[in-house]
This record gives C-alpha cells, structure tokens and sequence, in this order.
C-alpha cells in the first residue's frame, strides 16, 4: 500500500512540475517575443535571435526528460549541459552569469534527472527575485560522498527579509528532495542566498534513513566535536 501511494504521489509530483515549468517557459517566450518587437536590427536579425533562445528552451527541456533505462550516468557532463542551455534561454538577456564548478561524480539516472528539474527550479527561482533587474551570478557546485552527493547552489542577489513562504517551485524543490529520501538546507541574506541539498546514494535503500542521515549532515557540528 505505501509503495502504491508513493508511486502515485511521484506521478502526481512530476506532473506538477512538468505543469508548472511549462507555465513558466511560456510566460518567457511571450516576454522574449514581445522585447524583439522593439529589439534595433533587421527583421531577419530579430528572427534570429528569438528562433536561437526559443533553441535554448527547447534544449533545457530535453535535458529534463524522464530517463528511459535507469543506470549510472556522468552526473558533471550532465550538469555542464543543463547549466549551458540555462545560461542560453534564461540568464544571458538579464545579464546574469551561472558558474558551474565541474567535479567529476557518477550518479544514479533517475537522481540524475530529478536533481536537474531541482537545479532548474532553483536557478530560475533566483533569476527572477534574487537579482531585481540588476546583474549578478549563480553559482553550482557538487561534491560527491561516500554515502551522499551535496549539491551546493549559490548567488550574489540581495534578501532584505527571509524567504519564509514557499511559492509553487520551492515546495517542489521540497518534495523532490524529500522523494529522494534527501534533506535541503537554505539561507538569505544582504549578500546573497544559499541552497545546499544532501541527497544519499540510490543504493540506500530504507528513505527514512537516508533522510534522517542527510539532516545530521546539515547540521552544525558542536564545539569540540568531529562529525563521523
């Protein structure tokens, strides 16, 4: 039975996702086509320019896929492309750059894809309140574990007060982390936000475990204690 809700619960979760994304790569479009109209240059130039993001867009939802075989990918090769196609279709117009420190780690495809829709969500979550108008960067950064991968994403905006509601993307953001049995940790302030996600390997197989486990790893160390 919990098995058969769990299923049914990750159905219903992705299809918000899918849901919500596309909502919002929609919205982008028509604010991209609407700025061409007043963009200086030729027709054929503006053409180009919108068929070149539209591109982009196109090539970022590839890459969110549902994979088709579950097996071990090269989780930084993936990461570097999603990040490319993110640059392209959503940071480049608002000046933003995104930062991509590549460490070699090999990853489990079905974690693979959902820490890509979770990398998407919280880079465009940052796109669009962290800077106010103004440029900046993004940073992401993984680090593999024995037991675990810790996803770091980092920006330069600027959060005069906390971010204590969550809107559709962030709950998301929760809930994928929670499906992977993982833990997320964030933070806001005048010099920018910070997102770190600890997600345990696929072979761990009891969730409430690795949940449990990945919240320990997310807590401060006490004084004069080494964390095993």
């Amino acid at each position: 039975m919990e098995t058969h809700y769990r299923s049914r619960h990750t159905e219903r979760l992705i299809l918000r996702e899918l849901t919500h994304r596309v909502s919002n790569e929609l919205a982008a479009v028509t604010a991209l086509v609407a700025a061409a109209r007043t963009r200086p240059g030729s027709a054929l130039e503006t053409l180009s320019h919108v068929q070149g993001a539209l591109e982009a867009f196109a090539s970022v939802q590839r890459l969110l896929y549902v994979p088709d075989v579950i097996t071990c990918v090269d989780g930084c090769a993936y990461v570097r492309q999603l990040c490319r196609a993110l640059t392209r279709a959503k940071l480049e117009e608002k000046g933003i750059e995104l930062e991509f420190v590549e460490k070699p780690f090999k990853i489990d495809s079905d974690q693979c894809w959902r820490l890509g829709m979770i990398l998407y969500e919280l880079v465009t979550n940052a796109s669009k309140h962290a800077f106010g108008g103004d440029s900046g960067w993004i940073r992401v950064e993984l680090f593999e574990h024995e037991t675990h991968i810790e996803c770091r994403i980092e920006d330069s905006g600027c959060c005069t007060t906390p971010q204590v509601s969550r809107g559709v993307g962030l709950s998301m953001v929760h809930e994928l982390t929670e499906e992977m049995g993982g833990a997320l940790q964030q933070t806001f302030g005048l010099k920018g936000s910070v997102s770190t996600i600890i997600l345990p390997r696929a072979s761990i197989e009891d969730e409430q475990v690795a949940r449990h486990h990945a919240e320990r790893l997310l807590e401060p160390p006490e004084v004069g204690r080494v964390r095993n």
